[in-house]
C-alpha cells in the first residue's frame, strides 16, 4: 500500500494545532517527565553554592533526592502515561472523524476506558524490550570473558542492530495502541493487529517513524541542549578557578527555570503531533480501497 505521507503529516498537524484540549493532556505528561530535572539539580546547586563540591561524596542527601527524583519520574510516567496516551489517541480519532471542538474533560473521560489495556500494553512492551536487552547483554558479557575481549569487536554489528529493533518495537507499540482505541481490541489482539500492519507496511512505517521520532527529537534537542548548558560549563569553571560564584549559580538556576516551561511546551506539542500521526497512519493503512469495498458490497447483495 502506498501512503501519502504529506497528507498524513498535514492532517496530523491540523489536528495538533486546532484541538487545544490535546495540549493540556500532553502538558501534564511532559511536566511529569521533566519534573525530575529540578528534583535532581536543586541539591546540586545547594552544595555548589557552599563552594565545596566534594561534599557530593560526603552528604547522602543529594543522592537520596536524585534517587527519589528518578523514582517519582518512573511512577508518574507509568501511572499517567497510559491515561494521557489514551486521551490523545481518542482525541485525535474524534477529530479525524469530524469532531470540531474537544474538551479536556471529554478526552480524559473517554481515555479512561482504555487505561487498563494501554497499561498492560506498556508493561508487555517494557518487559519484552528488557528481556531482549538483558539476553543480549548476557551473551556479550559471556562472550567477552570467554574470548578475552574479542567477542566485543565481533558483536559490534549486533549492537548496532539493536537500534532498528528498538525503532520497530516503538512503532509496533504505537500501532497496537491505535488498534486498542480505534478498533476496541484487547491487548493481545491489538498486538497481533499491530504486528500485521507492521509486517505488511514495513517501508511506510519506517518513513513515518523516521519523520516522527527523528524530527521531533531534533526539534526537542534544540531546547534541551540550552537547558543543559549550565551543567556543561560548571565543571570547566570549577577546574579553572576552583570555585563557582553564587552569581553564576543563581544565573544558571534562573536560566534553567525559564527554559523549563518552554521544554514542557515543546515536548507536549510534539507528543500530540506524534500520537495524531500514528493514529492517522494506522487508519490509512487499515482502510480498504474503494474498489475492494465495492466488490464486497456486491458479493453481499448477491
Amino acid at each position: 500500500m502506498t501512503l501519502n505521507f504529506g497528507d498524513i503529516i498535514t492532517r496530523a498537524w491540523q489536528i495538533t494545532w486546532k484541538q487545544k484540549a490535546l495540549w493540556g493532556a500532553a502538558f501534564v505528561m511532559a511536566f511529569a517527565i521533566y519534573l525530575v530535572f529540578p528534583l535532581m539539580f536543586v541539591p546540586w546547586f545547594m552544595i555548589m553554592a557552599e563552594g565545596d563540591p566534594t561534599r557530593w561524596f560526603d552528604n547522602p542527601l543529594p543522592w537520596i533526592l536524585m534517587g527519589l527524583g528518578f523514582l517519582v519520574m518512573t511512577l508518574l510516567s507509568f501511572g499517567l502515561s497510559p491515561l494521557v496516551r489514551a486521551a490523545l489517541t481518542v482525541g485525535a480519532l474524534k477529530a479525524e472523524r469530524g469532531a470540531e471542538k474537544l474538551s479536556f474533560r471529554e478526552i480524559i473521560s473517554d481515555g479512561r476506558v482504555f487505561y487498563a489495556r494501554l497499561l498492560g500494553l506498556m508493561l508487555l512492551y517494557s518487559v519484552t524490550v528488557m528481556l531482549v536487552s538483558a539476553a543480549f547483554s548476557i551473551i556479550q558479557i559471556l562472550g567477552t570473558v570467554l574470548t578475552m575481549g574479542l567477542a566485543t569487536i565481533c558483536m559490534t554489528p549486533l549492537m548496532i542492530l539493536m537500534y532498528p529493533f528498538l525503532f520497530a518495537a516503538m512503532a509496533w507499540m504505537e500501532l497496537a495502541e491505535s488498534a486498542i482505541v480505534a478498533d476496541d481490541f484487547g491487548v493481545l489482539d491489538a498486538c497481533r493487529r499491530g504486528w500485521d500492519v507492521l509486517r505488511v507496511n514495513k517501508m511506510n512505517i519506517f518513513v513515518i517513524a523516521l519523520i516522527v521520532y527523528v524530527g521531533i527529537g531534533m526539534v526537542s534537542s534544540l531546547f534541551i541542549f540550552p537547558f543543559m548548558l549550565p551543567m556543561f560549563f560548571a565543571p570547566v569553571l570549577l577546574m579553572d578557578s576552583g570555585e563557582i560564584s553564587n552569581g553564576l549559580l543563581w544565573g544558571a538556576g534562573i536560566w534553567m527555570a525559564l527554559l523549563f516551561p518552554v521544554m514542557i511546551f515543546v515536548q507536549g506539542i510534539g507528543m500530540v503531533f506524534m500520537k495524531a500521526t500514528w493514529l492517522i497512519a494506522y487508519l490509512r493503512m487499515n482502510s480498504k480501497p474503494a474498489e475492494e469495498i465495492l466488490v464486497v458490497a456486491t458479493e453481499e447483495i448477491k
